[in-house]
């Protein structure tokens, strides 16, 4: 149950599908990071939405900045794994493709508003991040 979570947070935020595709879309870890396999980058972002929660509930702008922005820009996806991802999508990858951009974009949204320690921004962004994930979710399971 707990590997069927990971997947599921995993498949609706931010998932890099190629190397490419990461880099103009911001996704991924620093140019040159090594990428990370699925469950590693899952754990991480179970880490980061962990922390954000917490960090909104204690008006920790700093914090909410550094998660959002960890969510934004995590690790790359190993070839092997992201090779899996795209055959178990099949015809729907490019609508999951666009439905991750959009959730990528309101994590930049999310740690911009941090950064201006504007708590409602960071309530708006986060909720939309959150709908839009579980939007994807429903849609790409």
């Amino acid at each position: 149950m707990k590997l069927s979570y990971y997947i599921a947070i995993f498949s609706l935020l931010f998932l890099p599908f190629s190397n490419v595709y990461a880099q103009d879309h911001h996704h991924g870890g620093e140019k040159g990071a090594p990428s990370l396999s699925f469950i590693e980058i899952m754990q991480g972002m179970d880490k980061n939405l962990s922390e954000l929660s917490s960090a909104i509930m204690n008006d920790d702008f700093e914090l909410i900045t550094e998660s959002a922005h960890s969510i934004a820009h995590h690790p790359s996806i190993s070839k092997e794994d992201l090779h899996i991802l795209f055959e178990r999508l099949g015809n729907k990858k490019e609508g999951f493709i666009t439905c991750d951009t959009a959730v990528h974009t309101l994590a930049i949204d999310l740690a911009m508003a941090g950064k201006e320690e504007d708590m409602v921004k960071v309530l708006e962004s986060h909720a939309a991040m959150i709908a839009k994930a579980t939007e994807c979710h429903k849609n790409y399971r």
